[in-house]
């Protein structure tokens, strides 16, 4: 062990000797390989199970084993209640996709996520599956990873920033070696984990994800996850006009998927109130409908894979999958085992794409583009919507199709059903269940946490406020001073005349030294940003936050009516609400 520590500080030397942005960079890659062995132990142990346990039900839609009912049904009902009791007894936290309580553990929990989840996660999740829990693996893949990230994280003692980072690491790691989807996994991360795209926060996510990418193809080979049957598709007008129409329906199915999540939990909690009953009827509904429907089980990794082929399946199976496969979620979720809703998104979207694509042509004899075609769209549609993540959906189907001419396609049923299914549900799946619980996240914070506070609790009365007659030669020394991007404009008077913003400085200056300009004479008023936007002291934090995002200002003039002028009292930081953001969660973390 002794060794193993010295070649680990050979490779990441202490701090003192190496930035923090490097040690993060390095502990990024090694998360990369460990998240992705996991991944992939996770992935084998499912099929293991699946095969030795419950007759290969769920992998495929092949014939059922003889004389077997009763076992059909009796399997998952007891694998589901041991489930149960594992995660109960010893990570509660474990149950379900996972994604949700990764985006708290960056929000609220500074990035604290327990080590004992990388081992019940794994195991939870491949009995589940294993026995044909109708839910994808990507969301315990992503927790598993996010565990991993959050351990090294802090055994090696990275600050707050840093290990949220690295969390995000993990959890992109994770997607990446289960869908061989790098770039899908380091924007998943960034946009719905992190909720942000800096350089120093995406370059260690792109460095795990393709050190997963890496790990896979030693593994199984450079092999795309999913096949499509034509190699290059052809659109004319009215595919595009049909994507459109079948981007609304799919907006639609993911308004449907996400409230029968909880719809179903709510329903289940009422009636069986124990834990026990919960498990065991879950899973004689998978036994159930294993029974009778095997297609619906398992990921339906199989049953995808054949759409894309373009099988005979009929209309009804078809119609019959699409909503028969949110249900079975609905109630494996609420039944607390582990696995994701990614996988069954995936799913729906393509019975209902191939049911759109085989009703044009078939019933209504269009002259449409290849079905597959409509099924990768309806894919990335319905998961986009579902987890509203549109720019990560559709990097992650182009990279488990690696099929470059359904860009287009993709981008506009995405967005489409993206926008449709806001106006009906404004929650993702995996937010609704934290805003259920008094958490309310947004870029990687909660503002739950800042509910009550005001700017004037964080603004700072000590400010840089530039002259709008300085010349901009005489504005450098208290741009010198100051750390911020945005300087309110005020008169002699401290009216606030406007906002003028560093890029603007810089831009002028440059401007002034061409010799075409040499000699003008530039003053800071001359600058001004097209509106003068300010807070108050008595606005709350959250519409702070958002108005600084709109506009992409660092900080903004704090003001109080004088005379129907706005008189300047402060400035308040991005940052200051940040650091109010975390300081409320160690209060929280503390005091509960």
């Amino acid at each position: 062990m002794e060794s193993v520590r010295q070649l680990m500080r050979k490779i990441i030397p202490p701090r003192a000797e190496s930035s923090a942005v490097s040690t993060t960079i390095v502990l990024a890659a090694i998360i990369g390989v460990a998240a992705a062995l996991m991944a992939l132990l996770v992935h084998w142990l499912i099929g293991f199970l699946n095969v030795h346990l419950f007759f290969g039900i769920g992998a495929g839609d092949g014939p059922l084993p003889s004389g077997l009912d009763w076992r059909l049904a009796l399997e998952p009902a007891a694998v589901f209640l041991a489930v149960a009791y594992l995660l109960r007894r010893w990570a509660p936290e474990a149950a379900g996709s996972g994604i949700g309580r990764v985006m708290d553990a960056v929000g609220r929990g500074a990035g604290h996520i327990r080590a004992r989840l990388i081992a019940l996660k794994t195991v939870a999740t491949a009995l589940s599956i294993g026995v044909g829990a109708p839910l994808g693996m990507e969301g315990p893949v992503v927790q598993t990873g996010a565990a991993v990230g959050s351990a090294l994280g802090r055994h090696f003692k990275m600050g707050v920033r840093n290990l949220r980072v690295l969390v995000a690491a993990g959890a992109a790691a994770g997607l990446a070696a289960e869908y061989g989807a790098p770039i899908g996994g380091a924007v998943f991360s960034a946009e719905l984990i992190l909720g942000s795209a800096a350089t120093a926060a995406l370059l260690p996510l792109i460095v795990a994800s393709f050190a997963a990418m890496l790990t896979r193809r030693a593994v199984l080979g450079d092999v795309a996850e999913y096949a499509i049957a034509a190699e290059q598709f052809h659109f004319g007008a009215l595919d595009y006009a049909m994507f459109a129409v079948l981007g609304v329906v799919c907006g639609l199915a993911a308004v449907y998927f996400i409230k029968l999540i909880f719809a179903t939990e709510d329903l289940m909690g009422r009636l069986l109130s124990d834990w026990r009953a919960l498990a065991l009827f879950g899973g004689l509904t998978v036994g159930l409908v294993g029974w009778l429907r095997p297609e619906a089980l398992g990921t339906g990794h199989d049953v995808i894979q054949k759409l894309l082929r373009e099988p005979e399946y009929s209309l009804r199976l078809l119609l019959l999958l699409a909503l028969l496969k949110p249900l079975l979620c609905s109630v494996a979720l609420g039944s607390k085992v582990s696995g994701g809703v990614f996988a069954p998104a995936l799913f729906t979207g393509a019975t209902l794409g191939a049911f759109f694509a085989r009703s044009l042509s078939g019933q209504l004899g269009l002259p449409i583009a290849s079905t597959s075609a409509y099924v990768v769209v309806g894919m990335a549609a319905v998961m986009g919507a579902t987890m509203r993540a549109p720019l990560q959906a559709i990097l992650v189907t182009f990279e488990l199709c690696q099929n470059y001419s359904v860009i287009l396609p993709l981008m506009i049923g995405c967005v489409i059903s993206l926008k449709v299914s806001e106006l009906f549900e404004p929650e993702s799946a995996f937010s609704r269940r934290l805003a259920r619980e008094g958490r309310r996240l947004h870029r990687g914070m909660d503002f739950a946490l800042l509910k009550g506070l005001k700017v004037a609790d964080i603004m700072d009365r000590n400010f840089v406020a530039l002259s709008p007659e300085m010349l901009i030669e005489e504005a450098a020394d208290q741009v010198e001073t100051s750390e911020n991007r945005t300087f309110p404009v005020a008169d002699e008077d401290g009216i606030l005349r406007g906002i003028v913003t560093l890029g603007g400085l810089v831009a002028a200056g440059l401007s002034q030294a061409e010799p075409a300009t040499s000699g003008a004479v530039v003053r800071i008023g001359d600058l001004l940003e097209p509106e003068a936007v300010d807070l108050e002291p008595q606005q709350n934090l959250l519409s702070a936050w958002e108005t600084m995002g709109n506009y992409d200002y660092d900080c903004l003039p704090v003001c109080r009516d004088a005379e129907g002028l706005r008189r300047i009292v402060a400035i308040c930081e991005r940052e200051a609400i940040v650091e109010m953001h975390d300081r409320q969660a160690f209060i929280n973390l503390v005091r509960r």
